[in-house]
């Protein structure tokens, strides 16, 4: 294959098929609806439900150990080059067993150098958006910027009943919480 601005600098399609095999997997323009040019790696991150619920019976596991292995596991992902981690929020061992993740994610930061921290997500719609605002900028701070941020409204209505909250106004304390975030 030869290009017509430049005769002498050529690479043949086997060369081409070589080098894209030596290379790490990249999205490319190809794959891309626009077309553009910008090739970004793939990221790999760590995420757990911490699921725990009553339903396991015999196979529940003792939530605090629980929690130990997460924060463990958070540890070896980025031993393993992992880009993130990812803890849920679940109130009451309804599901899960976690009910704070920037709680959570700070004792993660305080064990780890590099890998981004993420809750995956904040019940929105049962949490004061302000006091979201602060805890996140907070992990944020102490992480040395290695927060993201996730959001959502959840979807087990046990856990708006527990904080009184209305799950039929899950939808607009959502978004009023998103604007003021």
């Amino acid at each position: 294959v030869t290009s017509a601005s430049s005769p002498a600098s050529f690479t043949t399609e086997q060369e081409a098929s070589e080098r894209e095999r030596s290379q790490p997997f990249t999205a490319n323009a190809a794959s891309r609806p626009n077309g553009s040019k910008r090739e970004t790696l793939m990221k790999f991150g760590y995420f757990t439900l911490t699921d725990n619920p009553p339903a396991y019976g015999a196979n529940r596991r003792d939530p605090n150990q629980f929690l130990r292995e997460v924060l463990e596991e958070c540890r070896i992902a980025e031993e393993l080059g992992y880009h993130s981690a990812w803890v849920p929020e679940h109130h009451f061992g309804l599901f899960g067993c976690l009910p704070a993740p920037a709680v959570f994610l700070a004792h993660v930061a305080a064990h780890t150098k590099q890998i981004k921290l993420a809750p995956a997500t904040v019940l929105l719609p049962c949490n004061h958006p302000l006091r979201v605002a602060e805890e996140f900028a907070l992990l944020d701070l102490l992480s040395d910027g290695r927060t993201v941020f996730s959001a959502g409204r959840g979807y087990d209505k046990r856990e708006y009943d527990a904080f009184a909250v209305s799950f039929d106004e899950s939808r607009d304390r959502f978004a009023e919480g998103l604007d003021l975030l």
